[in-house]
């Protein structure tokens, strides 16, 4: 089975123990306990759904981790946090604690946007055995409860640390944590990455990912707006939506074809959304482009930011991404880019890898993977690459690879926009479904012959360069019989 996590939430060292109740309990709220707990404290939580409408104002800067836990005698998802409102009283849910251990808890992103912890270099927080979940189900209402935030689950605040191991996640993205381990997400967003912050020192084992093509982020509440009056500008080919009552909307500024708003009922019910030119929620309107006056008072709509789910992006934006380990990641129903490095300067992106991963997508272009800017020390070995054009961005004048390695792996096709790089990077053993073999010993075009499973069938051009380095296959099921394939290609 999966590689076993230990953690030592449950120390022979004496724990006092608390208690979180709805009434009668030491603490009657999630934050309350975390800014007040005193240090190794379990609190242990009665049955219910808990609002947390409150984000404190004040940190418990406590030594020894704070257990937060179900009661005796429940089990996961017995415990709910949640809020009244979504996003409200802020898109995030603060933290007040350093050290906390969430174990066998359940909480409602329909209404959290995002996790905020406590900026301390000492801070780390560990989501053992927790549901982050949209209870709309993974087929939810289309479009109103993807709630991407940000692009991530936890604020990028390096070097505050997120574990998560043994998770399930549903209709979120899952960005943002330096360790995944034995989790699962499912209609997930982007479900890997590190933006803008750095993150030294990552490790992922054992994570499977589902995709949508592209998930929508509600930019307003409540959760369906209602129109006043629609004034169209025929000089300016926009209209200008009045939205009636007090909704509150996300302040956007300048055209974008990511933001959007559609009708629900009314004349245009069935018209494709009009793309969102500026939003204001002082006016309590919307100005779309395009002639939206045939919509009415009372008709309904949403307005919604549109992304696409990148498995696996680093967007450094400055900061350094390095020491990353990631094996047995597994990402599939995908139909945007499985890896894109974003590295802007040199050292920025660094040593980095993949090993026995999946990558299934069935998207299109040129650049669905590509490494964009400077790449040092990356390996990428025994991996399954379905689907997607690997592409080195060599067009892009700050574009580099030094000491990387591409191996043992199968790839849909492998080119480049510019010169191919020539040096820099050895690529080796690897099998191309289309396009040209490139690297020493590499074969194709040609179908890689997998089964279900990824496993190589008999036949299989992969066959030839399988060695059993690792005995136990990408599901953690023992070495199989001599001969057969085991890894993510085999190897």
């Amino acid at each position: 089975g999966p590689l076993p996590f230990t953690f030592n939430g449950h120390s022979t060292i004496a724990r006092p123990v608390k208690t979180l109740k709805q009434s009668g309990g030491d603490y009657s709220s999630l934050t309350q306990a975390l800014q007040s707990a005193p240090d190794g404290a379990i609190v242990k939580v009665d049955a219910g759904t808990y609002l947390e409408d409150s984000n404190g104002s004040s940190n418990n800067v406590n030594t020894r981790l704070i257990t937060i836990e179900p009661a005796d005698g429940l089990s996961l998802g017995d415990v709910i946090f949640s809020r009244t409102v979504r996003r409200m009283p802020a898109e995030y849910y603060s933290l007040r604690a350093v050290r906390v251990h969430f174990h066998n808890i359940q909480w409602d992103m329909s209404k959290v946007g995002y996790f905020y912890g406590y900026p301390s270099a000492s801070s780390a927080y560990v989501w053992e055995h927790c549901n982050f979940i949209d209870p709309n189900g993974a087929s939810g209402p289309p479009h109103a409860y993807y709630q991407l935030v940000m692009g991530r689950m936890v604020r990028d605040q390096d070097p505050i640390y997120h574990y998560m191991c043994e998770c399930t996640v549903v209709n979120f993205t899952t960005s943002g944590f330096h360790m995944y381990r034995n989790s699962h997400a499912t209609v997930s967003g982007d479900s890997l990455g590190w933006y803008s912050a750095a993150c030294t020192g990552a490790s992922v084992w054992n994570y499977n990912v589902s995709q949508p093509s592209e998930y929508y982020s509600r930019q307003h509440e409540p959760e369906t707006l209602t129109v006043e009056s629609a004034t169209y500008d025929s000089e300016t080919n926009r209209t200008t939506i009045q939205w009636s009552g007090s909704p509150t909307l996300i302040v956007w500024s300048g055209p974008s074809n990511k933001l959007q708003v559609q009708f629900l009922t009314g004349a245009l019910a069935t018209h494709e959304p009009f793309n969102i030119y500026t939003q204001s929620n002082t006016l309590k309107q919307t100005v779309v482009t395009g002639d939206a006056s045939a919509t009415a008072a009372g008709d309904t709509g949403w307005a919604w930011f549109v992304m696409h789910a990148d498995a696996f992006q680093y967007d450094t934006q400055g900061a350094v991404v390095s020491n990353i380990l990631v094996q047995r990641y597994k990402t599939v129903a995908l139909t945007q880019q499985p890896i894109m490095f974003q590295s802007y300067a040199a050292g920025n992106a660094k040593d980095i890898g993949f090993q026995l991963c999946i990558f299934d997508m069935y998207g299109s272009g040129a650049y669905q993977t590509q490494w964009q800017h400077h790449h040092q020390n990356i390996v990428m070995r025994q991996c399954t690459h379905l689907g997607a054009v690997f592409n080195f961005r060599a067009d892009n004048p700050n574009f580099s690879v030094a000491d990387c390695v591409i191996q043992d792996s199968c790839f849909g096709s492998m080119g480049s926009t510019g010169t191919f790089p020539a040096t820099g990077v050895t690529i080796a053993n690897n099998h191309f479904q289309g396009g040209t073999a490139r690297g020493t010993n590499g074969t194709g075009p040609g179908d890689p012959n997998l089964d279900a499973s990824y496993r190589p069938l008999p036949g299989s051009p992969l066959l030839n360069r399988c060695s059993p380095v690792i005995p136990f296959d990408y599901s953690g099921d023992a070495l199989p019989p001599a001969g057969a394939a085991i890894g993510a290609v085999g190897g």
